[in-house]
């Protein structure tokens, strides 16, 4: 192999290995903000539906628990 060739293996490595690096961080800032909304109560898991029903202060017939 040529020195030139080594090189850029070795640059196309430290690359990947950087990109790696930035989408942990990333994940990381993602999982976080994510813990803090699960910390203030905050649910993206609730449909539209489910978010109007627990917000109404008294039963609805189509606000049925199954």
């Amino acid at each position: 192999m040529k020195s030139t060739q080594i090189v850029y293996i070795y640059l196309a490595i430290i690359g990947l290995v950087g990109f790696n690096v930035f989408l942990a961080q990333r994940d990381q800032q993602l999982y976080d903000s994510f813990d803090k909304l699960q910390r203030q109560g905050v649910s993206n898991t609730l449909t539209p539906h489910e978010k109007v029903c627990s917000s109404l202060k008294v039963w609805h017939p189509d606000c049925k628990i199954e």
